[in-house]
């Protein structure tokens, strides 16, 4: 796997879509709910589902997301 991170930037929305996209592809990779990702990260599922629809998360709930999917 390659660990370089490609983002096509056009905008700070852009790329926090595009790493939305990106975490729900590898969740759906390790066939976890909304709810699962939400509760391994120690979120609500609401703001799982808003950085979802509109990229929108805290430094740190991204952090705890990027840990829920690699364990």
């Amino acid at each position: 796997m390659n660990n370089i991170i490609s983002f096509n930037i056009s905008t700070p929305s852009d790329v926090a879509k595009q790493i939305a996209t990106r975490v729900k592809a590898r969740r759906l990779e390790l066939n976890l709910t909304q709810e699962d990702i939400a509760t391994r990260a120690g979120l609500k599922l609401a703001t799982y589902r808003r950085f979802k629809q509109a990229g929108e998360i805290s430094l740190k709930g991204l952090l705890q997301i990027g840990f829920a999917l690699n364990s």
